[in-house]
């Protein structure tokens, strides 16, 4: 499952923008996400750097949103903020696995997340 938000700067949100493989079941809870909030994208987006969740059972931060997210499918979460080369931060790009991974390479993905901050700049 992939999903993509931009960064809206005068409400300071990250909003969807784009999803594949979710479809009705991503939680209503996290459709609009902010930077430093709990959610990984709001993680990322805050910290400008990869968050990876190997484990949503396992993470702290999620927990009151636990049985949510699990019901939904979400296991694991990959998000790479998407920073323009002006510095800005323009979205995040989120991956979603239906299980746990553990050790999830945090930057193979550079390439991919160039040419779509490219697109939404």
């Amino acid at each position: 499952m992939r999903l993509v938000r931009s960064f809206d700067f005068l409400s300071n949100t990250l909003k969807v923008v784009l999803q594949m493989g979710i479809g009705t079941r991503f939680p209503e809870q996290f459709i609009v996400a902010r930077p430093f909030d709990i959610t990984a994208c709001g993680r990322a987006a805050g910290l400008c750097k990869t968050v990876v969740i190997e484990d949503v059972e396992r993470d702290i931060g999620l927990m009151p949103y636990r049985e949510v997210l699990l019901n939904a499918g979400f296991r694991s979460i990959k998000s790479v903020p998407l920073i323009h080369s002006d510095g800005t931060l323009r979205g995040v790009l989120c991956l979603i696995c239906k299980n746990p991974r553990w050790g999830w390479e945090t930057n193979k993905l550079n390439d991919l997340v160039d040419e779509i901050t490219a697109c939404i700049a």
